[in-house]
């Protein structure tokens, strides 16, 4: 695998080479700016784990910046590795909150919702839907988190909600800033859902 190929996956890039994507690439500055509007609030300040949701969005920035300036394969490893990231941690962290599972035994939900991705995009052909088929296990996954959180209604179910309506609505804000709008309208539809 050639790390320094050029990629040409979105109707913006210009040509192969640094900043062919100008509008993706300057859109990341949202992600930072999601992360910091985030990090003021005393709550997400008070619990560890939201912390560490808050600085995965701001990695996502830099490594969607570095994809969407550079374009290679190494950026797009860059960018759906903190993606990935993300999700793999914010489902961990919802299982800890959520179901009061400790750390270790929440801590199998990063594998298991591998597994569940890899279930989910198997009825489909590699790059079907535009390739937005490798969105769909987080779709799915954050659709059964928002049955959960519909169905309990004890404490912790409710500040949960309530944080995570906070950082989706601020993420999926960054994501259409910075041009991943393929299952855009999906994923806001969920995020309102979210009592």
């Amino acid at each position: 695998m050639n790390l320094l190929q050029n990629i040409d996956l979105y109707c913006e890039r210009l040509s192969p080479g640094l900043w062919a994507e100008p509008a993706n690439a300057l859109s990341n500055l949202a992600f930072f700016a999601a992360a910091l509007w985030l990090w003021r609030r005393a709550e997400i300040r008070a619990a560890r784990a939201l912390q560490v949701l808050v600085a995965l969005i701001a990695l996502i920035g830099v490594c969607s910046g570095a994809f969407h300036l550079a374009g290679q394969i190494w950026a797009e490893i860059l960018d759906v590795g903190s993606i990935t990231l993300f999700i793999l941690c914010f489902v961990v962290f919802f299982l800890r909150e959520v179901f009061g599972l400790r750390w270790w035994l929440a801590a199998l939900g990063a594998p298991g919702f591998i597994l569940f991705g890899r279930l989910v995009v198997l009825p489909f052909a590699p790059g079907s839907f535009n390739g937005s088929v490798d969105y769909f296990p987080a779709l799915f996954g954050l659709a059964l988190m928002t049955l959960v959180l519909l169905q309990r209604r004890d404490r912790a179910a409710a500040m949960f909600r309530r944080r995570s309506r906070d950082i989706s609505a601020v993420a999926e804000l960054a994501q259409r800033r910075s041009g991943l709008v393929r299952s855009n309208s999906a994923r806001h539809a969920l995020a309102l859902a979210l009592p």
